[in-house]
């Protein structure tokens, strides 16, 4: 239900419009009349909002139990950056990235059988995986920025061999 609400604020109204203008460029946003102060802050609450919902399920827990072992606040803040990270920020892929981050922390952790695997390195193991997820997507982006700026600057070169 929090994904399909993020999805229709952010796709189908003004307020997330704006928002989204903002994040984009701030200072065309500003020339066409939003006020990026505004859009930082509306962006901050519905942000924290969702955090408190999901924080909230997570304490509570969805028996209304709370569990001592089930949640790792240590862990959280990155999980949440790896999550809108593989999910490009869009309303499925942040479903979708949630469905894996949370398969790789129910498989690893919950799953297995003590004396088979030890459950302290299924831990650390699902943290690698989880870090190798966050190194490749950010290295893709960093990687075609790179090769934007080299397209960049052969540019002027190119006409220059024609004419010699």
């Amino acid at each position: 239900l929090a994904l399909i609400a993020y999805w229709v604020v952010l796709s189908r109204t003004t307020l997330g419009y704006e928002v989204r203008a903002v994040g984009l460029n701030p200072d065309a946003a500003a020339y066409g009349g939003i006020s990026v102060k505004k859009n930082f802050f509306l962006a901050m609450a519905i942000s924290g909002l969702f955090a408190g919902l999901a924080a909230g399920t997570d304490i509570f827990g969805w028996k209304y139990d709370a569990g001592t072992l089930d949640v790792q606040a240590s862990a959280v803040g990155f999980v949440g950056i790896a999550v809108a990270l593989l999910g490009r920020s869009t309303a499925v892929g942040v479903g979708l990235a949630a469905l894996v981050f949370g398969a790789l922390d129910y498989g690893t952790t919950r799953g297995l059988d003590p004396e088979v695997f030890d459950p302290t390195l299924a831990g650390n193991l699902s943290l690698m995986i989880q870090g190798l997820v966050v190194l490749f997507v950010g290295a893709d982006l960093v990687i075609l920025y790179l090769w934007s700026l080299r397209r960049k600057r052969l540019a002027p070169l190119r006409p220059a061999r024609k004419a010699a």
